[in-house]
């Protein structure tokens, strides 16, 4: 099983052989995470009179594809198409390399996806695998999966 988590400013890929009784090869990238996204959005923001806070700019990327909420959001009404084209380009970005790195892992017949940034870029790695449908799986909550296995596991 390969876990993928991408958090705000890491991601750690494990490879877990058995019924999860030994890793087999984990990576890490301590640079590579959501902020990816975020400090990109952040700096368009400001460029569209919006400084605002590292929660209002998730907000931003959740609600990205609701014009309505963008434009609420956004103090520049002419921005916004600009702010929505910097946060495509960045989740394209980030997704790229998670994938590079996803790409150097083989054997694994079944994958989870885990950690804040599960949902910008699961259905690329989902389409990237070609995994059965019921052997992919992105965590409900994501952002508290590793939490809630780790309390499981004791």
């Amino acid at each position: 099983m390969l876990i993928i988590d991408l958090g705000g400013t890491t991601l750690d890929i494990s490879m877990v052989a058995g019924q999860m009784t030994s890793v087999s090869r984990i990576y890490g990238d301590p640079k590579l995470g959501v902020s990816l996204v975020t400090d990109a959005v952040k700096l368009a923001l400001a460029r569209a009179n919006t400084d605002t806070s590292s929660y209002n700019v998730d907000q931003i990327i959740i609600n990205r594809h609701d014009e309505e909420y963008l434009t609420d959001n956004i103090n520049d009404p002419d921005a916004v198409s600009e702010v929505k084209k910097v946060i495509n380009n960045s989740i394209e970005r980030l997704t790229t390399r998670v994938l590079t790195a996803i790409d150097s892992f083989k054997g694994y017949s079944h994958a989870i996806v885990i950690g804040g940034g599960a949902p910008l870029v699961a259905d690329a790695i989902r389409e990237r695998m070609g995994l059965r449908e019921d052997r992919f799986v992105v965590a409900e909550e994501p952002q508290f999966a590793l939490v809630r296995g780790l309390k499981i596991i004791g």
